[in-house]
């Protein structure tokens, strides 16, 4: 599979009409909750969904973040999934964003194994301290998912990977982007906490 990053390639910029039409395939997957943020007739007022964040935000571009994308050998668009710069903590990277993956691509370790050691790789270029996922309510059934090699325990594992050192859980949902989060995150700098109950939710 081809790993190709949006705004390092000027993907973005020469294949926007495939990124668009991706978003509205997305978009027809009613029974995904997070299908709604992918596409809007008017995206380019609509804040909550992706295209907008990737053609009318500054969330992925720069220093902010990057969106990676999954192409196969025809450059069709297999799976999607960014990664930016939080806004309550400097030091705090927050992966997973926008992830969505086409049907055939799930169950196959695609975020794992290919989507989230870029996006640690990022955060370590970027001399950032932490990467953190989050989940909403609807999708937080995943957490899992990422747990099966415990909390905060070492893992002899490469250490481009996400979690080889262990994984890190908040005990409580946090208020992010002014939604009700649960995280879960690695260290990268093993020494450093952010100081989550500063945007703990409360209801």
């Amino acid at each position: 599979m081809k790993i190709q990053s949006i705004f390092e390639n000027d993907y973005y910029i020469n294949h926007k009409i495939e990124i668009l039409d991706f978003c509205k395939q997305a978009f027809e997957e009613k029974s995904e909750p997070s299908h709604v943020n992918m596409w809007d007739n008017d995206w380019e007022n609509n804040p909550a969904t992706l295209p907008y964040l990737l053609y009318e935000s500054n969330r992925f571009i720069n220093n902010n973040g990057d969106m990676f994308l999954i192409l196969n050998d025809n450059n069709e668009i297999l799976a999607m999934s960014g990664v930016n710069l939080s806004d309550f903590d400097p030091n705090v990277a927050l992966g997973g964003v926008r992830t969505w993956l086409n049907k055939d691509m799930r169950g196959k370790f695609v975020i794992g194994r290919y989507l989230l050691p870029m996006q640690l790789k990022w955060a370590k270029d970027h001399n950032l301290k932490i990467i953190a996922l989050t989940f909403n309510d609807y999708n937080k059934r995943l957490i899992p998912y990422f747990k099966r090699s415990g909390f905060g325990i070492e893992k002899k594992r490469n250490t481009d990977s996400m979690f080889y050192n262990g994984q890190f859980h908040v005990e409580f949902p946090v208020n992010i982007n002014y939604v009700k989060q649960w995280v879960i995150y690695h260290k990268i700098d093993e020494s450093y906490e952010p100081n989550w109950e500063n945007i703990k939710f409360y209801k």
